[in-house]
């Protein structure tokens, strides 16, 4: 409360002094900002018929930016770390002007959880419809599984179930 009231004064003793000053545009947050969230259902993974864990689309309250999350399950992170496994994330819109962006390779090294936040905004133009997925692929397997496809739109699930599948890293309809 104190920093507040010296702070409040300088602020006026500033304006007193220099009058007052033209700042740039301000980019405030939005009401509602409260960081990275996650949206959509996630995607379980199986991997050797074992389950690995799950990924989820994340979106940034702040920002309007979309990403993910792997969560590595306790039971298999163990032994995900004690041999060098590897997740590579992706944030993907299987509609016309969408894209896939892959992340890089993280060891289980990097921790039980891994989040892949990169400045996507999830209405760039020429996007179609906008709805994302958000996948995870371990060990560079080309086995992806992605969770559901959530419309930025009406803030529903397009496709509440989670897809996989191998030898095709796009995110899938």
């Amino acid at each position: 409360m104190r920093l507040r009231a010296i702070a409040a004064t300088a602020a006026a003793v500033a304006t007193l002094v220099l009058g007052p000053v033209a700042a740039g545009p301000a980019h405030a947050a939005p009401a509602s900002c409260s960081g990275w969230i996650d949206v959509g259902n996630s995607g379980p993974y199986m991997y050797g018929g074992t389950y690995a864990g799950y990924v989820v689309q994340q979106y940034d309250t702040c920002n309007g930016y979309v990403g993910a999350r792997w969560h590595w399950d306790s039971n298999f992170y163990g032994y995900a770390s004690q041999h060098g496994f590897t997740v590579k994330l992706y944030v993907g819109s299987p509609y016309p002007g969408g894209w896939t962006y892959p992340d890089y390779d993280r060891g289980a090294s990097w921790g039980q959880d891994v989040d892949y936040n990169p400045p996507i905004d999830h209405a760039p133009s020429g996007l179609s419809e906008d709805i994302w997925r958000a996948g995870a692929e371990i060990n560079d397997s080309t086995c992806v599984e992605w969770g559901s496809l959530h419309n930025y739109a009406n803030g529903g699930e397009t496709d509440p179930s989670p897809q996989g599948g191998c030898n095709d890293r796009w995110a899938p309809m």
